[in-house]
Protein backbone atom coordinates (compact mmCIF):
# COMPACT_ATOMS: atom_id res chain seq x y z
CA UNK A 1 0.00 0.00 0.00
CA UNK A 2 1.38 3.40 -0.97
CA UNK A 3 2.03 5.98 1.70
CA UNK A 4 0.00 9.16 1.77
CA UNK A 5 1.74 12.51 1.57
CA UNK A 6 1.14 13.06 5.28
CA UNK A 7 2.71 9.68 6.11
CA UNK A 8 5.71 10.45 3.90
CA UNK A 9 6.16 13.83 5.58
CA UNK A 10 5.87 12.27 9.05
CA UNK A 11 8.45 9.62 8.16
CA UNK A 12 10.77 12.30 6.75
CA UNK A 13 10.44 14.41 9.92
CA UNK A 14 11.06 11.33 12.08
CA UNK A 15 14.21 10.50 10.10
CA UNK A 16 15.47 14.08 10.41
CA UNK A 17 14.75 14.10 14.16
CA UNK A 18 16.67 10.83 14.58
CA UNK A 19 19.59 12.21 12.56
CA UNK A 20 19.70 15.31 14.79
CA UNK A 21 19.64 13.14 17.93
CA UNK A 22 22.43 10.95 16.52
CA UNK A 23 24.51 14.04 15.66
CA UNK A 24 24.20 15.25 19.26
CA UNK A 25 26.02 12.14 20.42
CA UNK A 26 29.04 12.67 18.18
CA UNK A 27 31.98 14.89 18.86
CA UNK A 28 33.83 16.65 16.10
CA UNK A 29 37.48 16.33 15.33
CA UNK A 30 39.36 18.71 17.57
CA UNK A 31 42.01 20.88 15.98
CA UNK A 32 45.06 20.12 18.09
CA UNK A 33 46.79 23.34 16.97
CA UNK A 34 43.84 25.40 18.12
CA UNK A 35 43.23 23.71 21.48
CA UNK A 36 46.69 23.42 22.98
CA UNK A 37 45.89 23.38 26.70
CA UNK A 38 44.45 19.95 27.57
CA UNK A 39 40.77 20.22 28.48
CA UNK A 40 41.26 17.98 31.52
CA UNK A 41 43.83 20.45 32.83
CA UNK A 42 41.79 23.55 32.00
CA UNK A 43 38.53 22.35 33.58
CA UNK A 44 40.24 21.74 36.93
CA UNK A 45 40.50 25.50 37.38
CA UNK A 46 36.99 26.32 36.17
CA UNK A 47 34.77 27.35 39.10
CA UNK A 48 31.58 26.91 37.04
CA UNK A 49 31.95 23.13 36.97
CA UNK A 50 30.53 22.96 40.51
CA UNK A 51 27.12 23.85 38.98
CA UNK A 52 27.34 20.77 36.74
CA UNK A 53 28.30 18.64 39.72
CA UNK A 54 25.47 20.00 41.88
CA UNK A 55 22.81 19.71 39.15
CA UNK A 56 23.66 16.08 38.50
CA UNK A 57 24.00 15.29 42.21
CA UNK A 58 20.45 16.55 42.77
CA UNK A 59 19.17 13.78 40.50
CA UNK A 60 21.53 11.12 41.83
CA UNK A 61 24.06 11.10 38.99
CA UNK A 62 27.77 11.51 39.54
CA UNK A 63 29.28 14.24 37.42
CA UNK A 64 31.96 13.10 34.98
CA UNK A 65 35.50 13.64 36.13
CA UNK A 66 38.10 14.83 33.65
CA UNK A 67 41.33 13.64 35.28
CA UNK A 68 43.13 12.91 32.05
CA UNK A 69 42.72 13.09 28.29
CA UNK A 70 40.98 9.75 27.76
CA UNK A 71 38.20 9.85 25.17
CA UNK A 72 34.56 8.79 25.38
CA UNK A 73 35.09 5.15 24.39
CA UNK A 74 37.16 4.62 27.55
CA UNK A 75 34.10 5.37 29.71
CA UNK A 76 31.17 3.96 27.74
CA UNK A 77 29.60 0.72 28.93
CA UNK A 78 30.61 -2.02 26.47
CA UNK A 79 27.01 -3.11 25.95
CA UNK A 80 26.09 0.43 24.85
CA UNK A 81 28.67 0.52 22.08
CA UNK A 82 27.60 -0.64 18.63
CA UNK A 83 29.03 -3.88 17.28
CA UNK A 84 30.67 -1.96 14.42
CA UNK A 85 32.82 -0.18 17.01
CA UNK A 86 32.56 3.21 15.30
CA UNK A 87 30.66 5.03 18.06
CA UNK A 88 33.50 7.33 19.04
CA UNK A 89 36.13 6.96 16.34
CA UNK A 90 36.64 10.75 16.27
CA UNK A 91 36.62 11.22 20.06
CA UNK A 92 40.18 10.97 21.22
CA UNK A 93 40.43 13.26 24.22
CA UNK A 94 38.63 14.84 27.18
CA UNK A 95 37.26 17.73 25.11
CA UNK A 96 35.67 15.30 22.66
CA UNK A 97 34.33 13.30 25.58
CA UNK A 98 32.79 16.47 27.06
CA UNK A 99 31.13 17.21 23.70
CA UNK A 100 29.68 13.69 23.60
CA UNK A 101 28.45 14.03 27.19
CA UNK A 102 26.59 17.25 26.36
CA UNK A 103 24.97 15.61 23.34
CA UNK A 104 23.99 12.47 25.24
CA UNK A 105 22.54 14.47 28.13
CA UNK A 106 20.50 16.54 25.69
CA UNK A 107 19.28 13.40 23.92
CA UNK A 108 18.36 11.80 27.24
CA UNK A 109 16.53 14.97 28.35
CA UNK A 110 14.62 15.18 25.05
CA UNK A 111 13.58 11.53 25.20
CA UNK A 112 12.62 11.66 28.89
CA UNK A 113 10.61 14.84 28.29
CA UNK A 114 8.73 13.01 25.53
CA UNK A 115 8.02 10.07 27.82
CA UNK A 116 6.76 12.30 30.64
CA UNK A 117 4.68 14.28 28.12
CA UNK A 118 3.07 11.11 26.72
CA UNK A 119 2.29 9.84 30.22
CA UNK A 120 0.65 13.12 31.27
CA UNK A 121 -1.42 13.37 28.09
CA UNK A 122 -2.63 9.79 28.44
CA UNK A 123 -3.62 10.33 32.07
CA UNK A 124 -5.42 13.59 31.29
CA UNK A 125 -7.32 11.94 28.45
CA UNK A 126 -8.32 9.13 30.83
CA UNK A 127 -9.67 11.71 33.30
CA UNK A 128 -11.61 13.37 30.48
CA UNK A 129 -13.21 10.03 29.59
CA UNK A 130 -14.17 9.55 33.23
CA UNK A 131 -15.85 12.97 33.20
CA UNK A 132 -18.04 11.87 30.29
CA UNK A 133 -19.80 9.49 32.69
CA UNK A 134 -22.85 11.52 33.82
CA UNK A 135 -23.04 9.76 37.18
CA UNK A 136 -19.53 10.71 38.29
CA UNK A 137 -20.14 14.27 39.52
CA UNK A 138 -22.51 17.11 38.80
CA UNK A 139 -22.39 18.51 35.23
CA UNK A 140 -21.24 21.98 36.26
CA UNK A 141 -18.20 20.61 38.12
CA UNK A 142 -17.52 18.16 35.30
CA UNK A 143 -17.53 20.93 32.68
CA UNK A 144 -15.25 23.11 34.78
CA UNK A 145 -12.82 20.23 35.30
CA UNK A 146 -12.95 19.35 31.59
CA UNK A 147 -12.01 22.92 30.65
CA UNK A 148 -9.04 22.80 33.03
CA UNK A 149 -7.91 19.44 31.66
CA UNK A 150 -8.18 20.68 28.06
CA UNK A 151 -6.00 23.68 28.97
CA UNK A 152 -3.41 21.30 30.38
CA UNK A 153 -3.53 19.23 27.19
CA UNK A 154 -3.04 22.38 25.10
CA UNK A 155 0.00 23.28 27.18
CA UNK A 156 1.45 19.78 26.79
CA UNK A 157 1.04 19.97 23.01
CA UNK A 158 3.45 22.92 22.84
CA UNK A 159 7.16 22.64 22.20
CA UNK A 160 9.71 24.21 24.53
CA UNK A 161 12.90 25.86 23.32
CA UNK A 162 15.95 26.31 25.48
CA UNK A 163 18.96 28.41 24.58
CA UNK A 164 22.39 27.06 25.30
CA UNK A 165 25.87 28.00 24.19
CA UNK A 166 27.27 26.26 21.11
CA UNK A 167 29.63 23.52 22.27
CA UNK A 168 30.66 21.87 19.00
CA UNK A 169 32.58 23.01 15.96
CA UNK A 170 30.60 22.89 12.76
CA UNK A 171 30.61 19.60 10.87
Amino acid sequence: MALTNAEKQRAFRDRRKQERLDRLKRAYINDQDLFQTPFSEWIQGNPNYIAVDLSLALIGIEAPVFEDERGASEFAFPEALSSEGDNFSQVENALGRAEVIVGCLLTAAIELAGIVNSYKKEEIENRLKELENPESIDRKSAMKEAVNLHKKLEQLNKQVRWSLPEWKDSE
